[in-house]
C-alpha cells in the first residue's frame, strides 16, 4: 500500500465520528422543527421543516466542531492528512508531466522508449505511458536476463485493446532473441486502485503459455491500472484468473513496492 492509499484509509476512519455526529444534529435539528412548526398546514410543515433542519443542522454541526474537543481534534486531523495527500498529489502530477506525451503518429514503444530497458524501468515508462493515452494499450515485451529487448504495442478503445501483430510469430521472435521470459499487458483505465482480470484476459494468458510451451520461455500477463491519484499499480494474473502479484508505485518513495495479492 502507497502512502497515499495509507492516508486515505485514515482519513476514512477520522472522519466516522464527524459523520456521525453530524447525522445527530440534522436529526435533532428536524425532530426540533417538527415539533415547533404548526401542523395544520402539511406542505408548510414538510417546508419548513427542512429549512430549519438543513440550516440548524448546519450551525450545530458547526458548533460542535468547534467546542466539542473529540470532535474539533478528529477535524484536525482530516484536515492535517489532506494536506499531505494533496502533496503526493501533486508529485505524482510533476512525475506524469517529466514524461512527454506522444506525438501524432508516433509509435507507442518508440515515443516511450520502452526497447531495451531493465524491466522496473520498463514498466514505469509502459505505466506513464498508458496513463498518458487514456485507452486500453495492448504491449508484448520480449525479455532476456531481466532486460526488454523487443516490444509490440497497439492502442485500442477505452474498454478494449488486441494486438496488431501476428502472435503466432511470437515463438520465432523468442527464439531469434533467446528469449527467457514474454511480459505481455494491457491497462484498465480506472482510477478506483482495483481491477480484476476479465474472461477475455485469462483466455489470452492461457493461449499464450500454450504457444510458448516448449520453447523455454516463460509467458507472463499483467494489467496496469491507477489509483486517485495516478499511483501506477501493476497486476499478475495466472491462465486461471487467479491474481498472483501485485506491485504498487509509490511516490512518496519514488519506486515499485510489492504487494499481497
Amino acid at each position: 500500500m502507497s502512502q497515499y492509499d495509507a492516508l486515505a484509509r485514515q482519513v476514512a476512519r477520522a472522519k466516522r465520528p464527524i459523520t456521525l455526529a453530524s447525522g445527530i444534529c440534522f436529526i435533532v435539528c428536524g425532530a426540533l422543527s417538527l415539533y415547533c412548526l404548526p401542523h395544520h398546514d402539511l406542505p408548510t410543515l414538510l417546508f419548513g421543516s427542512m429549512i430549519l433542519s438543513a440550516a440548524g443542522g448546519l450551525v450545530l454541526v458547526r458548533f460542535s466542531m468547534t467546542v466539542l474537543p473529540p470532535l474539533r481534534k478528529q477535524r484536525s486531523l482530516v484536515s492535517a492528512l489532506k494536506v499531505q495527500m494533496q502533496a503526493l498529489a501533486a508529485a505524482m502530477g510533476d512525475i506524469h508531466r517529466q514524461v512527454p506525451p506522444r506525438g501524432r503518429g508516433v509509435q507507442f514503444k518508440k515515443a516511450y522508449a520502452l526497447e531495451g530497458k531493465p524491466i522496473p524501468a520498463f514498466e514505469f515508462l509502459l505505466s506513464s505511458g498508458m496513463h498518458k493515452e487514456g485507452s486500453e494499450v495492448w504491449v508484448s515485451a520480449f525479455c532476456r536476463e531481466g532486460r526488454v529487448l523487443l516490444v509490440f504495442a497497439s492502442i485500442g478503445s477505452p474498454n478494449r485493446c488486441r494486438p496488431n501483430e501476428n502472435i503466432l510469430r511470437y515463438p520465432d521472435h523468442v527464439a531469434r532473441l533467446c528469449c527467457d521470459e514474454l511480459r505481455q499487458y494491457h491497462n484498465h483505465p480506472v482510477r478506483t486502485n482495483e481491477t480484476s482480470p476479465s474472461d477475455p484476459d485469462i483466455h489470452t494468458s492461457r493461449y499464450l503459455a500454450s504457444l510458448l510451451a516448449g520453447t523455454g520461455c516463460r509467458s507472463r500477463s499483467f494489467i496496469v491500472f491507477w489509483n486517485a491519484i495516478g499511483e501506477h499499480r501493476i497486476l499478475e494474473h495466472d491462465d486461471s484468473g487467479s491474481v498472483v502479484h501485485v506491485t504498487e508505485f509509490d511516490v512518496s518513495l519514488g519506486s515499485f513496492c510489492d504487494s499481497q495479492a
